[in-house]
């Protein structure tokens, strides 16, 4: 009760140490219903920054665990005209956790893009994780798709990862872009590993649905061979969709086969069925029919099995791999 009292006062100082006072009490799970129409009174009359930002905090916190006021989203979006970077940001995040719940705003978008050419990249952030919030929802403006494509430039490597998500949930909901298979190789050779998990993805859902590029194949093809695991899974997925569609066959085949003598059993386990697909499509290599047969007395199940499948796709196609075949696994 000693709270909300401090709430209602209307003393900026006394408002600020209870909003400080609940949101630590909400991080650890403590929620009081009676708060929620006290947080969209003070975002309507508050100027001060500091008590924004917090009520727009935990707002966020209680909004999350479903307890939100109705007006809360058109409250959240009259902030993002405010002046102070901090309350932009907090104002963004709120409609990301609504949005989360599928509370939803016509507005929003359009007024998010704009951020999207705030200096601070905290606002920038928000405001490209909240279009993807929206677009998983199924609210994909072909505006705010552009926009966030061009946020793929952005020197922070958090609000490319971003992006990239973004146009991850965009391209799930059809909307494709150009202009990404255009800036992928870059985002494929970044020093930041996200970054390179994430493009991948992106490729994998851009190949599901026709399109694909062969600038990336070498690319992809890097990442499969030297990258962290996380980023190998991805690029193995999107090699294995670029198969099928039988992007640069020849070239491709060459290098898989190379790596089919590599040290990590999920890259010779990748680089095979990625050659048993190309060899479905009439693409075979006379080094992975040298090498496939070694695969069979490899010490990975996985690996074994992979090899008998491709060993069997290149003998579909008229291809033929050298030495004794086995069919143990």
């Amino acid at each position: 009760m000693e709270l909300l009292e401090d709430l209602r006062s209307g003393d900026v100082g006394r408002v600020a140490s209870a909003l400080k006072c609940l949101c630590s009490y909400a991080e650890q799970g403590v929620y009081d219903p009676d708060v929620v129409p006290h947080i969209v009174r003070i975002l309507g009359s508050q100027s001060d920054e500091e008590v924004l930002a917090l009520t727009l905090r935990l707002a966020s916190l209680y909004c999350d665990e479903g307890l939100a006021h109705p007006q809360e989203v058109q409250a959240a979006l009259k902030l993002l005209d405010s002046e102070s970077e901090g309350v932009k940001a907090h104002a963004a995040y709120l409609l990301l956790v609504c949005a989360g719940r599928g509370r939803l705003s016509d507005e929003a978008p359009g007024k998010l893009v704009e951020l999207l050419g705030s200096k601070s990249t905290e606002v920038v952030l928000m405001a490209v994780e909240t279009l993807g919030a929206y677009a998983e929802e199924g609210v994909t403006p072909a505006e705010a798709a552009e926009v966030v494509l061009s946020a793929l430039s952005h020197h922070d490597t958090s609000v490319q990862v971003a992006a990239l998500k973004a146009l991850c949930a965009y391209a799930e909901r059809g909307v494709l872009l150009d202009g990404f298979l255009k800036v992928a190789p870059r985002l494929l050779k970044s020093d930041d590993e996200g970054v390179r998990r994430e493009a991948a993805s992106c490729l994998w859902r851009y190949a599901v649905r026709g399109k694909t590029s062969a600038e990336v194949l070498d690319s992809l093809i890097s990442l499969l061979e030297s990258d962290g695991f996380e980023v190998q899974v991805a690029a193995a997925r999107t090699l294995w969709r670029y198969a099928e569609c039988g992007v640069e066959g020849e070239k491709a085949t060459e290098r898989l086969a190379a790596l089919l003598g590599s040290g990590s059993a999920f890259v010779r386990s990748s680089a095979a069925y990625a050659l048993a697909i190309y060899a479905r499509r009439g693409f075979t290599s006379k080094l992975a029919a040298e090498k496939l047969p070694t695969l069979l007395e490899d010490g990975e199940e996985s690996v074994r099995r992979t090899a008998i499948y491709a060993i069997e796709e290149y003998e579909k196609s008229g291809g033929k791999c050298s030495g004794r075949r086995s069919d143990s696994v």
